[in-house]
């Protein structure tokens, strides 16, 4: 794991100041988390981004734990484990982004869009299905397709029948 990491073996790590696995720009930050675990603090989850020997950043969610001597305030030893965590944030930030994309997608659309759970109750509509119905969300969440204040016709003017809406059909 650590040559994948960092690039380097760990004959090339022993010995060496730990700085040359940090960024430069995040070194003295990562340092200080080293320095406090060192000291007895106990991390719960700390990401800490690890430069590789060809200039990649990987991002690392490390814990320790410290070990005492029988007195219990002398520090005899601090055990970090580390995770790679680079692809998992990678996924995140592309879900995020895609995410934002298609929110500005739903609410900036000029057609009338409502979400309903798989029960058929409205959980969301953007802002044209709120001005083409005259409805906020608030008057349209909980109903169904189903519910008779809706008047769903048909082009010829006839009404929907229950299990044949649109809507009920698709969920």
């Amino acid at each position: 794991m650590l040559f994948d990491l960092t690039g380097r073996l760990a004959n090339e790590v022993i010995g060496e100041n730990l700085e040359i696995l940090f960024p430069q720009d995040s070194c003295e930050s990562s340092m200080n988390h080293i320095r406090r675990a060192v000291s007895g603090e106990r991390w719960e989850v700390v990401e800490i981004p690890i430069v590789h020997r060809k200039g990649s950043i990987r991002t690392v969610l490390w814990n320790s734990a410290t070990l005492y001597e029988r007195d219990g305030k002398t520090v005899m030893a601090t055990i970090a484990h580390g995770q790679d965590i680079t692809e998992s944030k990678k996924a995140e930030e592309t879900l995020k982004e895609s995410e934002e994309k298609y929110r500005h997608l739903f609410e900036s659309i000029p057609i009338g869009i409502m979400y309903q759970d798989a029960g058929g109750e409205v959980i969301s509509v953007n802002l044209a299905a709120e001005k083409i119905l005259g409805l906020s969300l608030d008057q349209m969440k909980g109903r169904t397709s189903l519910d008779p204040r809706w008047n769903c016709v048909h082009e010829d003017g006839t009404l929907w029948k229950g299990d044949s809406h649109p809507s009920v059909v698709a969920l």
